[in-house]
């Protein structure tokens, strides 16, 4: 066996050890990273088809005032279907209210090859207007 007087330095095996409790740290955290960018990337995406909603439902609101009860629309960034509706409230809201309707936006995209939706739900007071009768 060769003796050197020289010292400094690490063994193969303190290096070997180095690495792997490097190894056993770093890997949770990437496997940890990756999850949370995902999840960035899906909420993200998802954010901005619900504001895209959120304007349309604005602009169908606008529009309903002309007594357009109904509408769609796509886009291309991200590849979103909407579809508007408005209808009467039913159920207890409408027991306790008169005049409530209901308006939704229905938000369709394909993701991963699975279709996917949400809705976005508005309740609005459109009372009717009376007519006054002549004596």
């Amino acid at each position: 066996m060769i003796h050197s007087k020289n010292n400094d330095g690490f063994t193969l095996i303190e290096v070997l050890l180095a690495l792997s409790l490097m190894a056993m740290i770093l890997t949770p955290i990437l496997i940890t990273q990756s999850s949370i960018m995902f999840s960035v990337g899906y909420f993200s995406g998802l954010f901005r088809r619900i504001n895209i909603a959120k304007n349309y439902l604005v602009v169908a609101h606008k529009n309903s005032l002309e007594n357009k009860k109904t509408g769609q629309s796509s886009i291309d960034d991200p590849p979103t279907t909407l579809t508007y509706k408005q209808d009467k409230a039913s159920g207890v809201i409408a027991k306790q209210f008169k005049d409530i309707y209901r308006e939704t936006v229905r938000i369709e995209w394909t993701e991963d090859n699975r279709k996917r939706e949400d809705m976005l739900v508005s309740f609005i007071f459109k009372p009717e207007k009376k007519t006054e009768q002549k004596p």
